[in-house]
């Protein structure tokens, strides 16, 4: 999810190509990391996609969420305004928190 969107368009930045390389980044560095059980990893995957974006020179910033199922272990990792929802047999028995500065002012990676 991204904000500031307006802000973005008037200074001709397409707002998606940061989320969108960022996630495909993120995956990547996922991947190269599947062996480690740590929850800790998903910090620092988002961590090296958003310096990946800065190398590259990719303007924007997002909010994300992240998770891995390791075993029977649901590792999450979330910033901004996204949510994570687990619902089993129809009941919600886990929502992450929103993470942000004010109402529609989340936190963002970038």
């Amino acid at each position: 999810c991204i904000s500031f969107t307006n802000s973005f368009s008037i200074q001709n930045i397409d707002p998606a190509l940061y989320s969108k390389a960022l996630m495909t980044e993120a995956e990547s560095k996922l991947y190269s990391f599947r062996v480690v059980k740590n929850a800790y990893i998903l910090s620092m995957t988002m961590e090296n996609a958003a310096t990946k974006m800065l190398e590259d020179g990719i303007p924007g910033g997002a909010c994300y969420n992240i998770a891995r199922l390791v075993g029977s272990d649901l590792q999450i990792n979330n910033l901004g305004d996204c949510s994570l929802i687990v619902v089993r047999g129809g009941q919600v028995v886990f929502q992450s928190e929103a993470q942000q500065h004010e109402f529609n002012y989340p936190w963002q990676m970038g």
